[in-house]
């Protein structure tokens, strides 16, 4: 049930993506052949909490080794992507993760991208420590500019709990990297 919430959630986040691509600015969600303009992506993790700075540090670390690109910790000034957390407020609730991005000159290159999950539902859920990990995942992989996927095993499918990078999903970051230095 809260699967089939999500997914709706989540095409309904799409159908405002497409909107606001057309004027340009920002959107809040993952998109197709999007990406930073450099392989080494700056962030930065606002949790105050050890439990959801040890989450995010987890989800981080699931890139490690993905043969393309680079996360490194940054000062908050200094981070191209921003990690937090939030309760269900304003006009985010009931959203799990939205993404917020930004974009320069060029409408495919991020400037920053803002991922903000939503504890407060997560509590309301039950979700584990896993599954904080595994949308958290899916997260990051939407704010470096990878799409939704349907593949199994995927930390793109959102119809799955997966955190480690299938072979799939570093083909799909070093497609979307691709010519990027």
């Amino acid at each position: 049930m809260m699967k089939k919430t999500l997914i709706k959630q989540i095409a309904m986040i799409g159908a405002v993506v497409v909107g606001m691509l057309a004027f340009g600015g920002t959107t809040q969600a993952s998109a197709a052949n999007y990406h930073f303009n450099s392989r080494t992506i700056t962030y930065h993790v606002s949790a105050s909490s050890k439990r959801w700075k040890n989450i995010w540090a987890k989800a981080i670390h699931n890139f490690d080794n993905n043969g393309t690109i680079k996360l490194k910790a940054a000062s908050k000034k200094k981070a191209k992507m921003q990690l937090t957390t939030f309760s269900n407020t304003g006009h985010y609730k009931g959203v799990l993760g939205p993404i917020e991005a930004s974009f320069g000159t060029n409408e495919k290159v991020f400037t920053h991208t803002y991922v903000k999950l939503n504890w407060k539902l997560m509590n309301k859920y039950g979700y584990t420590n896993k599954q904080r990990m595994c949308v958290a995942t899916n997260r990051i992989a939407g704010a470096l500019g990878l799409s939704d996927s349907s593949a199994k095993n995927s930390v793109l499918n959102d119809n799955e709990w997966n955190y480690r990078l299938t072979a799939g999903d570093k083909l799909a970051i070093a497609k979307a990297y691709k010519g990027v230095k």
